[in-house]
């Protein structure tokens, strides 16, 4: 995805009047969906807070009406499906409808990141009610796509949490390995999903396992002591993820021994 810089027009307060009412936008108008991305809609937000951030909005269109714009927006939206521009006031995606189905046709850490947007989305502007379909598209994941990424997180968390038992005083690496695959994994038990990194933080502070999770997330990125006290809890939080997964996947075997997984040579193309 490539970003550049100085392309968008300053973002006020109502993005239909700056986005919408503006070249090459206003001709495309009644075709258009414009979603507000950050901040997600999501109970955990806080709201005094929210208003501060700089807003990011997905605009989604057809690749048909893509192909009548012109540079530089065309030959981004035809290669990649879509173009990312930033500046002070803010952060604007443009996609076509191709890639974002896609994208949730994929089992990758990005498409999981899709789906969770789509799901957590504000709708400005959606004259055609696209953004039902595609959020009712997020939400649908074959139980085998979701097992497969649930697994891999599982043997990361492994991993990550192993590294940082061992990690002496110079956690970070670990620690930061281990934190993302277990925040993940929360999320993804929750929603079948998980959200971009920004928000990982609180949003698996919020899910079902936010019973141990939020103690041990606070030791983590607490004092000397408390990441001591953290490394020293990783296979409590193992064995937590592990108990949340069998009540879906039953024992699996990568359940039963995750070292032998998560060292064993790849098998085939599928690494699995």
């Amino acid at each position: 995805m490539t970003v550049e810089e100085g392309d968008l027009r300053p973002l006020e307060a109502d993005p239909r009047l700056t986005l919408l009412d503006e070249p090459p936008w206003d001709e495309l108008e009644r075709d258009l969906t414009l979603l507000l991305v950050r901040p997600p809609l999501a109970d955990w937000v806080d709201t005094s807070t929210a208003a501060e951030l700089d807003p990011a909005f997905w605009l989604i269109l057809d690749a048909a009406d893509a192909r009548t714009l012109l540079e530089p927006w065309l030959s981004p939206l035809m290669r990649d499906g879509l173009r990312r521009v930033r500046d002070d006031g803010g952060e604007l995606t443009v996609l076509t409808v191709e890639a974002c189905a896609a994208l949730l046709e994929a089992s990758t850490r990005r498409a999981f990141e899709t789906r969770w947007t789509l799901r957590h989305a504000e709708v400005l502007h959606d004259p055609r009610g696209r953004h039902e379909g595609l959020a009712t598209a997020a939400a649908r994941l074959e139980v085998d796509a979701l097992e497969r990424s649930a697994r891999a997180l599982y043997l990361q968390a492994f991993a990550g949490l192993d590294a940082l038992q061992h990690a002496g005083g110079d956690p970070l690496i670990a620690a930061g390995e281990a934190a993302g695959a277990v925040t993940r994994l929360a999320c993804l038990l929750d929603e079948g999903c998980y959200p971009p990194t920004e928000w990982l933080y609180p949003a698996a502070r919020a899910t079902q396992r936010s019973r141990w999770l939020r103690p041990w997330l606070d030791s983590l990125t607490g004092d000397e002591d408390a990441r001591g006290r953290a490394a020293q809890a990783a296979p409590d939080v193992l064995r937590e993820l592990a108990s949340g997964l069998r009540a879906q996947f039953s024992n699996r075997p990568w359940l039963q021994d995750p070292e032998r997984f998560a060292l064993r040579a790849p098998r085939g193309r599928s690494g699995g």
